[in-house]
């Protein structure tokens, strides 16, 4: 799934723009854009959509990484 695909991508803690974004994922800015949005809305994104940038929120961080920690148990 290509969300889950973005999430992974986003571990790193850095803002990404969309374009960076797109041309990893092979997706259309627009449909990043649209993604980012709905993950921002559910807090697991901080945007800037004034820059065309986001970055994984501390809070979906800590709960991806301690998820990866768990599944090497």
């Amino acid at each position: 799934m290509i969300v889950d695909d973005i999430l992974e991508f986003l571990t790193d803690g850095g803002w990404h723009d969309f374009r960076e974004i797109s041309l990893n994922f092979g997706l259309l800015e627009g449909r990043v854009e649209a993604v980012m949005d709905f993950l921002s809305r559910f807090g697991f994104v901080d945007s800037d959509f004034v820059r065309g940038k986001v970055r994984l929120s501390s809070s979906a961080l800590d709960f991806l990484r301690s998820m990866e920690e768990k599944s090497r148990l």
